[in-house]
């Protein structure tokens, strides 16, 4: 819940955090950077659990 919370404050972990609603999710959504993430994360879950998984079935067959 206070995670939930300081995702839509302005926090720096010092001054008290102020209230800022879904501004963060908004500057979120417009940054290159999350297409990058999202990218990285798809490869990485492909190369860690697909191909494992796909030389394992090919293994069997064999």
């Amino acid at each position: 819940m206070w995670t939930a919370y300081l995702s839509l404050t302005r926090y720096d972990g010092l001054a008290p955090a102020e209230w800022i609603g879904p501004a963060n999710f908004v500057k979120l959504l417009d940054d290159p950077a999350l297409l990058t993430s999202v990218r990285n994360t798809l490869i990485w879950v492909i190369g860690t659990m697909m191909l494992p998984v796909g030389l394992g079935l090919l293994v069997a067959v064999l």
